[in-house]
């Protein structure tokens, strides 16, 4: 899926989760008059 969002320049808390595995949480500091892209990829990987 693919979103574009026009946003205000300051701090941005950010949340990306995907049933069964941990999520990624954090803060972004987003300049003005900037264009930002910004993917979420998720890797399987069996348990040893």
């Amino acid at each position: 899926m693919k979103r574009t969002i026009s946003m205000p320049h300051g701090s941005c808390n950010y949340r990306a989760s995907v049933p069964g595995v941990i999520p990624n949480i954090g803060t972004e500091n987003m300049q003005g008059n900037h264009t930002y892209t910004w993917q979420l990829y998720i890797t399987t990987e069996r348990k040893k």
